[in-house]
């Protein structure tokens, strides 16, 4: 997988939760592509778990489908896949199962909307953020 070959600015958003999914609809609006990328193809509300596991519940109203929140945004599409590293130097997100190239000059950015364990695991690999 790679990205257009629009001149528009590419967004590439990892994960898909509360953060992602936010950043993803702050964006629609704005002349950049935006590619939102999850393992999951849906969205879930997981403080209200507990009132679908006791029947409280539906389970369609804590979850929804990524594609489905951001159908109305021409300007965003959402990839599902495991993101397993990302290669700053070469500008690929790796993939379990492809890449995904980027650019983040001149605007560009890779947006990073992952759980603080992940987070840890690229730290751990020695990784400079500035």
């Amino acid at each position: 997988m790679t990205s257009s070959n629009s001149k528009k600015p590419h967004v590439v958003v990892i994960g898909g939760g509360f953060g992602g999914l936010q950043t993803a609809l702050s964006l629609r609006k704005t002349d950049c592509e935006v590619t939102l990328v999850d393992r999951q193809n849906h969205h879930l509300f997981q403080p209200l778990l507990y009132q679908v596991a006791t029947g409280g519940l539906s389970p369609s109203n804590i979850a929804a489908p990524l594609r489905r929140v951001l159908r109305k945004h021409k300007n965003c599409k959402t990839i599902m896949a495991e993101v397993t590293d990302v290669d700053l130097a070469n500008k690929k997100v790796i993939l379990a199962d492809g890449e995904l190239e980027f650019d983040y000059h001149d605007f560009h950015a890779l947006l990073f909307q992952l759980l603080a364990s992940v987070c840890l695991k690229f730290l751990g690999k020695g990784r400079k953020h500035r």
